[in-house]
């Protein structure tokens, strides 16, 4: 199979079971009655869905209404951080680096290259009269660095 492919497959079933979890709180905070045609499948199913989000929250789903449900919430996120992970490492896996590298730019306009330089040193000569330590003349040599000030 086509890495391609099972992203796309990966990604299809994350958007199924998020919209099965969304559709749960959104009906659960809208105050849907539980008995309604439907509803009781669609707890059935996101009981199912929420369950391994109980052991990191420690309470059970609520089959209440007018409730947002903490643990459904929790396993909205749990399953969207999972699926990110199985696609970054399904994409490390099967030389996702070659690729990303090849969306770098092969040339950089100037004003970039410009920016990477480090700063240019500037070497000053300057003249000191007088006696200093007992020569007469020398020449005394400031570097100073030049670039972009902040």
């Amino acid at each position: 199979m086509k890495t391609s492919r099972l992203i796309a497959l990966i990604v299809l079933l994350l958007l199924l079971v998020e919209g099965f979890l969304g559709l749960r709180v959104w009906a659960q905070s809208t105050d849907r009655e539980l008995d309604a045609s439907g509803m009781e499948s669609l707890y059935e199913i996101t009981d199912a869905l929420a369950a391994p989000a109980a052991l990191l929250t420690g309470d059970e789903p609520l089959q209440e209404s007018g409730v947002v449900d903490f643990t459904v919430l929790v396993a909205i996120e749990a399953y969207a951080i999972a699926a990110l992970a199985v696609i970054v490492a399904i994409v490390l896996v099967s030389g996702g680096w070659h690729r990303l590298l090849a969306l770098r730019p092969l040339h950089y306009p100037d004003f970039v290259v410009d920016q990477m330089k480090p700063p240019a040193v500037r070497r000053v000569w300057q003249p000191v009269s007088g006696l200093v330590a007992g020569r007469a003349r020398h020449i005394v040599v400031h570097t100073r660095k030049q670039g972009h000030s902040p």
